[in-house]
């Protein structure tokens, strides 16, 4: 994955650890968990939810055009994908 993401994953992990620091009842995941949940953040911060969503469905989900319009990795696409912020997902339908 790109630069920005692998920025943006370690940001939050080291939020999410910081925020445990200071609110410990919150609870901390660690390993995969923790990791996916850095991923989904990074993938939403760099291909905001409400957009994301719009191109994903006019795209038909086509992560070839999706790639090209947003210039990421596939693997920060398919994540963004599962994400479930297509329109159709909020309407409560599977994508």
């Amino acid at each position: 994955m790109g630069q920005e993401h692998t920025a943006f994953h370690e940001a939050y992990e080291v939020v999410r650890e910081r925020l445990h620091d200071l609110h410990p009842r919150i609870g901390l995941p660690t390993g995969t968990p923790l990791c996916r949940q850095a991923d989904r953040f990074a993938a939403a911060a760099l291909m905001q939810p409400h957009w994301f969503a719009i191109f994903a469905e006019a795209s038909g989900l086509d992560v070839v055009a999706l790639q090209e319009s947003y210039g990421r990795s596939y693997a920060s696409l398919t994540i963004r994908l599962r994400g479930g912020d297509a329109p159709s997902a909020a309407a409560g339908r599977p994508l």
